[in-house]
Order: C-alpha cells, then sequence, then structure tokens
C-alpha cells in the first residue's frame, strides 16, 4: 500500500473493515505500507474493527513507513477495536519508521483498544523507530515488539527477543519489547530478552523490557533478561 502524496497508507498486504479474517499456515513477507506525508498503518496488515485469527503463520521483513511528519503505526499488524489472536505464530524483522520527525508505535504491531491473546508465539528482531528533523522532539518511539493502547492483551508462552525502540534528538524511546498505555496486561510463561528502549540523541530512554502507564500489569512465571535503556 502506498501513498505518494499525503494520503495514509493502510494495510500492506490485507485490509479489513468489521470482517473477521483467518490466516493459517501462511507467510507474509516484505510488505509495505508508505506514504510520503501523512500516517502509515500496518506493514502487513490492519484490522478495523471485526476480529483477526493468525494461527501457525510467519510475517517477516514488513514495514509501517512514513517520510512525512506523520506517525507509524505497527511494523506487521496494526489493529483497532478488534478480537485478535495469535497462535504459533512468529513475527520477525518487522519496523515501524517514521523518518520525518513523526512518533512510531510498535515495531511489530499496535494493538488499539478490542481484546488480544498471544500463545505460543514468537516476536524478535522488530524496531519502532523514529527520526527527528531539526529540533522535533515529537520523534518518539514506542514499544520495539508492540505497542498497547486501551486495550486488554495476554502474552502466553510466547518470547520477544532482539527488539528495539529507538529515537534521536531530543525525543524518548519507550519500551524496548512492550509499551502499554492504559488497559490491562498479563504476561504468563512469557520471555523477553536482549530488548533496548534506545535514545541516541539528548532524550531519555524509559523501559529496556517494558514501559507501562495507567496500566494494570501482571507478570507470573515470565523470564525477562539482558535488556537495557
Amino acid at each position: 500500500a502506498i501513498a505518494s502524496g499525503v494520503g495514509r497508507a493502510q494495510g500492506g498486504a490485507l485490509y479489513t473493515t468489521d470482517a473477521s479474517a483467518t490466516v493459517a499456515l501462511t507467510t507474509i513477507s516484505n510488505c509495505t505500507a508508505t506514504t510520503a506525508g501523512a500516517d502509515s498503518f500496518g506493514g502487513a496488515m490492519e484490522i478495523y474493527g471485526g476480529s483477526l485469527t493468525l494461527d501457525d503463520s510467519t510475517i517477516t521483513a514488513c514495514v509501517a513507513n512514513t517520510s512525512g511528519d506523520g506517525n507509524a503505526y505497527g511494523g506487521a499488524v496494526y489493529t483497532r477495536e478488534a478480537s485478535t489472536s495469535l497462535t504459533n505464530t512468529t513475527i520477525s524483522d518487522c519496523t515501524a519508521l517514521a523518518s520525518g520527525g513523526g512518533p512510531s508505535y510498535g515495531g511489530a504491531m499496535m494493538i488499539l483498544g478490542g481484546n488480544v491473546m498471544l500463545e505460543g508465539t514468537t516476536i524478535t528482531a522488530c524496531v519502532a523507530s523514529a527520526s527527528s528533523v531539526g529540533n522535533d522532539d515529537n520523534a518518539y518511539a514506542n514499544g520495539g515488539a508492540v505497542f498497547i493502547q486501551d486495550a486488554q492483551v495476554t502474552l502466553a508462552h510466547t518470547i520477544i527477543s532482539d527488539c528495539t525502540a529507538v529515537t534521536d534528538g531530543e525525543s524518548a524511546a519507550y519500551g524496548g519489547a512492550l509499551h502499554i498505555s492504559r488497559g490491562i496486561m498479563t504476561l504468563d510463561h512469557t520471555t523477553i530478552t536482549a530488548c533496548a528502549a534506545n535514545a541516541t540523541g539528548v532524550g531519555n530512554a524509559y523501559g529496556g523490557a517494558v514501559f507501562a502507564v495507567l496500566a494494570n500489569t501482571l507478570l507470573t512465571n515470565t523470564t525477562i533478561s539482558d535488556c537495557t535503556a
């Protein structure tokens, strides 16, 4: 999905509205949602309402990319007010990239509202990257793997590794693996390893693994290791 002017780019491979989408035994790779002047949503897919089921599938090397002053949402998947389930699925090498001074959210996934379950899933080497333009301080990087807002999310028997939220200039990086703003998040038998929140300019970095604000967060039988801010 490419918007060469000022329009949005939404769902590089799949876009659904108030529908039921099931993706099983499928590989999605090298897809992009790219715009030069607005917001980009879901390098692989955008799910607006309805439901999404991903089972035994792989999403790799997908990008939500904006080079204007817009926002980048979900390098692989963007869901809004949807019921979402990922089982035995891998998301790797995906990026939410905002290079024009705007913020980026969720290198692998952005979840806005709804109920989400990730079970037996691996998210690896995903990046939320935001670059400042001049003295712009709006280039925040949020959730190297997943950004969550106003949603109820459970991660069970899931691995998140080598994910990064990175920004430069005066802006901040929040949550190398997970950033949750409001809502409820449960991690059960889950591993987060080698993730980083990285501010390469003069900004601050918060939560090498998890950054949570105004959110109920529960971790049980979970391991966090080798993460840095």
